[in-house]
Order: C-alpha cells, then sequence, then structure tokens
C-alpha cells in the first residue's frame, strides 16, 4: 500500500509541474 501511495504522490506531483508549465508559459519553470 505504502509503494502504491509514493506512486500516485509521485505522478500527480508530476502532473502538477506540467501543469504549471502550461499555465505558466511566459515564465520559464525554475529548475532545481
Amino acid at each position: 500500500m505504502k509503494e502504491l501511495i509514493e506512486l500516485i504522490k509521485r505522478y500527480l506531483l508530476k502532473e502538477a509541474a506540467t501543469l504549471n508549465q502550461i499555465t505558466d508559459k511566459p515564465r520559464k519553470p525554475k529548475k532545481k
């Protein structure tokens, strides 16, 4: 179960990152 939650969290974070990139097109995304 724990691994599944981690996978879902990682997936959601990736999705949010791509969405942010799409919405913040004028600004360049900062890479840490």
